[in-house]
């Protein structure tokens, strides 16, 4: 996720986000890679995920780590552009009111030089933005 967006490494923290299951929570269905980028933005790594693991606690959980703990303003979930339900999360994503990032809005939030780098970024990763 930093690779993919060159991000500088001075702006962002990493965290790794457990989604647990059991009456204690004492198993761990998947793990979420996310960033906090220049203290603002939850960037949060969907990458390949089956859209049944993703449940709605663990959108609650992240949304509240987000915000809550970290203090962002706004979350961005990464989807791999050709994941095989695309289409599920696209739909969910829209209910939550997350929108679909441009190559724009790329630039502007990551400070990609160009519409060609964003564009090549688009290629890897489908990028859907959620205003907390």
């Amino acid at each position: 996720m930093i690779s993919l967006l060159n991000l500088d490494a001075g702006h962002v923290r990493t965290y790794v986000v457990d989604a647990c299951a059991g009456l204690i929570g004492n198993e761990t269905l998947h793990q979420y890679p996310c960033a906090l980028y220049k203290e603002k933005t939850f960037l949060v790594w969907l990458g390949e995920t089956d859209i049944s693991i993703f449940s709605k606690s663990t959108f609650m959980n992240l949304c509240s780590f987000a915000e809550e703990t970290l203090g962002a303003a706004k979350m961005i979930f990464i989807l791999s552009a050709n994941h095989a339900q695309k289409k599920q999360y696209r739909s969910m994503l829209k209910v939550i009111d997350a929108e679909r990032v441009a190559s724009g809005g790329l630039m502007a939030t990551f400070g990609l030089p160009d519409k060609a780098s964003a564009r090549q970024v688009q290629e890897q990763s489908s990028f859907y933005e959620l205003q907390l």
